[in-house]
């Protein structure tokens, strides 16, 4: 359950902008708030917020017992007004707090760039409305400059619609199928099929990044892409989060968010709680200097396109 003030600010996030300190968070199974990225020139990434940092208060405010959309809410508010925000960083075992004055900023649901070899980067942040859209226009302006492979990399990717997931998936295949979702309507058993319509860059070699923090959405796309064998999957293995998720405004504009089906994959497989596995395993560590993942990926797309 949401009051108005919180859910207003989670419906303001599907938009794509945002008020507070610029951070993307998850929570994992032991129900620590974590910092999965912080977005540059925003708040938090103009003081040094690191990913793997954790939150452990907000406003002098213990947050462990909290779910994570209400730690969400206690960051967001009025540009212009300041937060104090208490975080753990694992590393270091160390403890700090940093106050924080909350801005409007837009959150990108994708960073390009053509990287060596003709390969074209894609960090894909979120799956949110007109995602699949930019997605598409930002492939055609990659290609136009000379890219002749994509690694997609949905590590970090929290989720989002379920809609802009099968978009996605609809760009890089032709035919069969995305997703099957389970649920019960009107007390009744009921089962959707999402299927691929003709895809606009089914040719070009690509390779899928996924890790613990890929949840949801981008584990449908990254299973989806697998079992239709259009992509490889290099990284860890996913978040496992297979269930459809909605929210719903009550009279009065408070909210509620809630479980109405699972999703399974084109193999007829369920990842909840098990997750997506990738085709290669790469782990990283908080040791690692470099981004062994990407690297591991670059190498296989050079096989693929003879480089």
């Amino acid at each position: 359950y949401f009051t108005i003030d919180e859910y207003e600010k989670i419906t303001e996030s599907y938009s794509g902008t945002m008020r507070g300190i610029g951070i993307i968070v998850t929570q994992d199974d032991e129900g620590r708030v974590i910092v999965v990225k912080p977005l540059p020139d925003t708040p938090a990434g103009s003081v040094g917020i690191r990913e793997g940092d954790h939150i452990i208060a907000v406003n002098g405010q213990d947050i462990s017992e909290m779910v994570l959309e209400n730690v969400v809410t206690l960051i967001k508010g009025e540009e212009g007004t300041s937060v104090d925000v208490a975080f753990y960083r694992p590393d270091e075992d160390k403890t700090f707090e940093v106050t924080l004055v909350r801005a409007r900023f837009y959150v990108p649901n994708l960073f390009a760039e053509i990287i060596e070899d003709n390969i074209a980067y894609i960090q894909y942040i979120g799956f949110q409305d007109g995602g699949a859209e930019f997605l598409e226009s930002e492939i055609e302006k990659l290609t136009r400059e000379g890219a002749e492979s994509i690694i997609l990399d949905l590590r970090n990717n929290l989720g989002g619609t379920l809609n802009d997931a099968g978009a996605v998936c609809d760009l890089f295949i032709n035919s069969g199928t995305i997703a099957t979702v389970r649920g019960r309507t009107d007390d009744k058993e009921r089962v959707d099929e999402y299927f691929a319509e003709k895809g606009k860059f089914t040719e070009i070699p690509l390779i899928v990044l996924v890790n613990g923090y890929s949840a949801s959405a981008s584990e449908l796309v990254a299973g989806a892409l697998r079992d239709n064998e259009r992509a490889l999957l290099i990284g860890e293995t996913s978040f496992g989060k297979g269930t459809v998720q909605v929210i719903h405004e009550l009279s009065d504009g408070s909210g509620l968010k809630f479980t109405t089906a699972k999703y399974f994959l084109p193999s007829g497989v369920s990842i909840e709680g098990v997750g997506v596995l990738p085709d290669i395993e790469v782990l990283l560590t908080i040791e690692d200097t470099e981004d062994l993942q990407l690297n591991r990926a670059i190498e296989e797309i050079r096989k693929m396109t003879g480089g």
